[in-house]
């Protein structure tokens, strides 16, 4: 009896010590944050100053690592596999994690299935901006523009991007077939629409924002629920004749597949409270961005399939499955 007893006891202790250790104590070494992109890029900014953050509230580095390749699979891949401690986590584009696994050839990597969603960090809008040569001075007066010039050719940042994405989808509800030309990232394709190669641009605010204050493009609408304080002028496009109409490039943090989930709690509530700190919003928002209200990990999990859900047949249209 006695012996039952204490092996009761035992157990029950040495669950409670583990549930330590991935609660309250965590993290008691570095804590690996895989950045899958180039260094300088957007998601690379917004991520580096979370990580400072969650240093600094939690007396323990978050080191950021920069892991390249196949857009972005590669370091979520590597992270996926990873031990399911909370020690390595990966920061990354939700929007590119929704739509690169299907384009790659050959790719087994799922991002629903290979990573844990841990919490949603920031997400910024679009901006809908043409060249002054383009006539139509609101989003309202392009629409018929386009469905009558379709040799009108809007530049983005890239194949299968955001951008890309959002004006196929576009061109299909409006019937226009405007011609999307992809570049080598927003910056490239913003200097195109200004030059006049391209007539229009779909781009985040810090690509855009500088020319549409210079007055070399015509900002015409954002992608937001809301207007944008940076551009308080600029209509959304709902407000534009398309109710609902919403388009955001979002970010957040995922850990490998199987984390416990006293363990995923733990880690959303330390970036809800580093996300919470005045200074780091207005870095975010310094860099076009901004802070999404708080979902669970399990809200932010069902947010995640719906947004493969949605661009799964948008990719299916433009043939770009298994493109890469």
């Amino acid at each position: 009896m006695f012996m039952r007893a204490f092996a009761a006891v035992s157990a029950i202790a040495c669950v409670f010590t583990l549930g330590t250790a991935h609660g309250q104590e965590y993290p008691t070494r570095p804590v690996t944050v895989v950045l899958p992109y180039a260094v300088g890029g957007g998601v690379d900014l917004i991520g580096r100053i979370i990580a400072a953050q969650l240093s600094e509230d939690n007396n323990q580095r978050f080191v950021v690592e920069n892991k390249l390749g196949a857009s972005g699979i590669v370091g979520a891949q590597m992270v996926s596999e990873a031990k399911p401690d909370g020690y390595t986590l990966v920061y990354t584009s939700g929007i590119t994690m929704s739509t690169a696994p299907a384009m790659l050839k050959g790719s087994s990597f799922d991002f629903v299935r290979d990573l844990t969603p841990i919490a949603e960090t920031a997400f910024g809008p679009e901006v809908f901006v043409v060249n002054l040569n383009v006539p139509a001075k609101t989003f309202g007066e392009l629409l018929p523009y386009l469905k009558q010039h379709p040799d009108f050719k809007w530049s983005t940042g890239g194949v299968g991007s955001l951008e890309h994405l959002t004006i196929a989808a576009l061109n299909k509800q409006i019937g226009a077939s405007a011609v999307i030309a992809a570049y080598n990232g927003v910056g490239p394709g913003t200097a195109a629409a200004v030059a006049g190669e391209v007539n229009g641009a779909l781009a985040p605010l810090p690509g855009v924002r500088g020319s549409v204050e210079a007055g070399t493009l015509r900002a015409l609408a954002v992608t937001s629920a809301v207007r944008m304080p940076q551009l308080p002028n600029v209509p959304t496009v709902a407000e534009s004749g398309f109710p609902g109409f919403e388009s955001y490039n979002w970010q957040g943090i995922w850990g490998p597949k199987q984390m416990p989930k006293e363990l995923v709690n733990n880690i959303h509530d330390k970036i809800v409270k580093a996300l919470a700190n005045a200074a780091t919003k207005e870095r975010i928002a310094a860099g076009g961005f901004a802070v999404p209200p708080t979902k669970t990990p399990e809200q932010f999990a069902a947010y995640v399939k719906s947004e493969v859900a949605k661009y799964d047949p948008i990719l299916t249209d433009l043939n770009l499955k298994g493109s890469q």
